[in-house]
């Protein structure tokens, strides 16, 4: 899922065929990255490995330890959070060491209240980052490439979900409805650079044309303008809350009904969200107040 160059599409491996569950169950497990797994799992336990559970715990114990790797990441997430300057990282469309620097802000980081759930090859952990005198919400998604689980999705919010997100035995609402929830920490928990790695590219383009500056960067839409706007989206907005979620058309497309809440108000927006065609990524397509 990119530090957001239109090029690229995070979460390619979702079209995999090897499965780690059906359905998407979610339960609360309180843990930090060096906890034991569950033996209540809700994504099965892989034949040649480890459970994803554990790999993902796995995972964050070395990321609050400072040793996850760029490798631990898939290439399209890689390209989400890093820029290519030198040729060779143009040539593979990120840099390791912006890679590397992403990670380092979640080093000494503590999760707790872990609910996880999965779909698909994917499994999602989401729950309370602690670091030192800081309270996030947290988002780790990883899925079975070809070479193991990979992280592809990781993100901290200073922004919470109000009660819980809607229930769903539906793989393909669970994937749609996980990336509006995505969407809508990043966005109002400012990380719009991120957040727009989740907006689809033509919806992106329609909102402004790239300048020249924009085309050199590799951006095929106006990246100043796009988040000045975004951040009109964000206003001073401190929760929200997802109470409705459906799919509609063939089961490639969503609705996802979100409040967010400000100045002692709740102003109520629809995020409209498509499945790509070529990567199965769900991408945010519009986001509008009802």
């Amino acid at each position: 899922m990119r530090r957001t160059m239109i090029r690229t599409m995070p979460g390619s491996g979702l079209l995999l065929a090897l499965a780690l569950m059906t359905g998407c169950k979610e339960q609360s497990t309180a843990t930090k990255p060096s906890s034991k797994p569950s033996t209540t799992d809700t994504v099965a336990t892989l034949p040649q490995g480890p459970s994803a559970r554990a790999k993902a715990d796995e995972f964050l114990k070395a990321l609050s330890e400072g040793k996850a790797k760029p490798d631990d990441l898939t290439p399209a997430f890689k390209k989400t959070i890093s820029k290519p300057m030198t040729d060779e990282e143009k040539k593979v469309g990120y840099s390791d060491a912006d890679v590397q620097n992403f990670l380092s802000k979640f080093e000494k980081m503590t999760v707790e209240d872990v609910k996880e759930s999965g779909y698909g090859n994917t499994i999602v952990l989401r729950g309370r980052a602690k670091s030192p005198n800081k309270v996030d919400a947290f988002c780790l998604k990883m899925i079975r490439e070809a070479n193991g689980l990979k992280v592809d999705w990781l993100h901290r919010s200073d922004r919470f979900l109000a009660g819980d997100a809607p229930k769903t035995e539906e793989p393909e609402l669970a994937a749609a409805s996980d990336t509006a929830r995505n969407f809508l920490e990043t966005l109002i928990g400012g990380d719009l650079r991120q957040a727009q790695a989740l907006m689809l590219p033509s919806w992106l383009a329609s909102i402004e044309a790239p300048s020249e500056t924009d085309k050199k960067n590799g951006f095929a839409y106006n990246v100043g303008f796009v988040t000045q706007k975004m951040k009109s989206w964000r206003g001073e907005t401190i929760a929200y809350s997802m109470p409705k979620s459906e799919l509609t058309g063939n089961k490639d497309a969503a609705t996802v009904t979100a409040e967010l809440e400000s100045g002692g108000q709740k102003k109520t927006y629809q995020v409209k969200l498509v499945k790509d065609k070529t990567t199965g990524q769900w991408l945010v397509e519009d986001f509008a107040k009802v």
